[in-house]
């Protein structure tokens, strides 16, 4: 028996993403069973805790195994700091006991840490996945075994290069739990994306701005009032994949902006040119994409003018990078494949 359960943002696309590919490829080895105290129109009947325990100790007492996945995804420190209160504490130390007492194992798989963690959280897990070779380091660091896990993501089927599709998708977050949601950041992005766009204006296409997660509209709708106030050409459509299904969302587009992961990722796995307009410190989407051999593709609001340049030579060489792309994620969606079969197939399944 497999028991997941979801803990991100029902309204975060990203989040949606991953935990479906993650449960869509587990559902192909056992009976998968979701639990928690969430319901909305994603998860539909989760069961509570006591219920999937009970589920759990049926199989325990018919001598199968019980494995419970925690969700995938980043795992940054709060904005504000935030302690645990007595109450949380028992729940937690109780939930774990309740595990103990059916040889339950924990996995957690494609995942990232920021610089600060817990790592007596990760303690617990049998299998630990992470999605770039930082985060495999900072669990080493401290004592703890991880491997390397690419990002639930890389499970969709990656589509032929889309080299003759022109427009452009762009999506933007104004900061990140990276660096601790500096503000300083939009700042540098609001002219990084000038100088982005003026780079593909060779294409003479349609730029469309979305939202990938609703606190992003806000940010979005003034970028593009302060673009067409400079003679750029763009529109904000209210439109996103909230079905997850990228195939036609993506349909009419050829190359996507972004500094949010799961707009790039998904928007690859169509055969879309990424262009990932990020910081230095946005550790999520640079060790992401350094791991796996994307880094090619990162364009540094730090880099000022060399922006433009930056992009400008994407664009020139677009049909080659995006076949190398289709290549590695081929490879990628294997490299997933193979690493929760081992997972679930050292546990018996």
């Amino acid at each position: 028996m497999i028991l997941m359960k979801f803990n991100g943002r029902h309204d975060n696309l990203g989040d949606r993403l991953i935990f479906s590919c993650l449960y869509n490829e587990l559902k192909r080895y056992d009976k998968v069973e979701f639990f928690g105290s969430d319901k909305s129109d994603f998860i539909q009947s989760p069961l509570r805790f006591r219920e999937a325990f009970l589920k759990a100790l049926k199989c325990y007492l018919k001598g199968q195994k019980v494995l419970v996945f925690h969700p995938p995804g980043a795992r940054f420190l709060p904005r504000e700091a935030q302690k645990k209160s007595k109450a949380e504490k028992f729940r937690d130390k109780t939930t774990l006991l309740a595990w103990s007492l059916l040889r339950a194992e924990l996995h957690i798989a494609g995942i990232s840490l920021g610089k600060e963690f817990d790592s007596q959280h990760y303690k617990r897990f049998k299998s630990i996945g992470v999605r770039d070779k930082e985060s495999q380091i900072s669990l080493l660091d401290v004592g703890i075994n991880a491997n390397l896990c690419p990002d639930m993501a890389f499970l969709r089927p990656p589509k032929l290069p889309a080299t003759a599709r022109q427009n452009i998708m762009v999506s933007l977050r104004k900061e990140t739990p990276d660096d601790y949601y500096d503000s300083a950041y939009s700042q540098l992005l609001k002219p990084a994306i000038s100088l982005a766009l003026e780079a593909c204006s060779m294409l003479e296409s349609e730029i469309c701005f979305f939202s990938n997660v609703e606190e992003d509209r806000e940010f979005n709708v003034e970028l593009v009032a302060e673009l067409k106030t400079s003679g750029l050409p763009a529109n904000y459509i209210e439109e996103s994949p909230t079905d997850l299904d990228y195939s036609w969302f993506f349909r009419d587009n050829g190359v996507v902006i972004s500094n949010r992961l799961h707009v790039l990722l998904p928007a690859m796995s169509e055969g879309v040119l990424p262009i990932a307009l990020v910081s230095k410190d946005h550790y999520k989407v640079v060790n992401l994409f350094k791991t796996f051999g994307f880094e090619e593709f990162l364009v540094y609001v730090e880099e000022g003018a060399e922006i433009k340049d930056k992009v400008a030579h994407l664009l020139k060489y677009r049909g080659r990078l995006q076949k190398e792309n289709y290549d590695k994620l081929c490879k990628l969606k294997r490299q997933v494949e193979a690493y929760l079969s081992s997972v679930v197939k050292d546990c018996g399944h």
